[in-house]
């Protein structure tokens, strides 16, 4: 089996950069550094004292963040509506989903 290359220290720029906000399993690591794999990413990243911010799939990343704020500016854009009610429209959609869902339920 080969050895995998050394790391270099673009790799270690990405992962300083990347790493605390996204995590190991971060969908783009693929993308920036298509060598290494997750698991390979995590022991670089401790390896080099970098820590992760990101909790799991329940806490939202920053880039999840960047693009629900994208598409809220999307929506405001070609609908005309304010962000808010955007979000008061989204939240009452909601409402009504869990409600027909109760509904059925029964």
């Amino acid at each position: 089996m080969a050895k995998n290359p050394s790391w270099s220290q673009d790799e270690d720029d990405l992962i300083r950069k990347w790493y605390p906000e996204e995590g190991p399993a971060w969908s783009e690591w693929g993308r920036l550094l298509p060598l290494r794999s997750y698991k390979a990413i995590q022991q670089r990243a401790s390896k080099i004292g970098v820590g992760c911010i990101y909790r799991g799939p329940r806490s939202w990343r920053k880039s999840e963040d960047r693009a629900a704020v994208t598409m809220l500016a999307e929506v405001c854009r070609t609908t005309g509506r304010s962000p808010e009610a955007v979000i008061r429209r989204l939240d009452h959609l909601m409402h009504e989903i869990r409600k027909r869902r109760r509904e059925q339920g029964e």
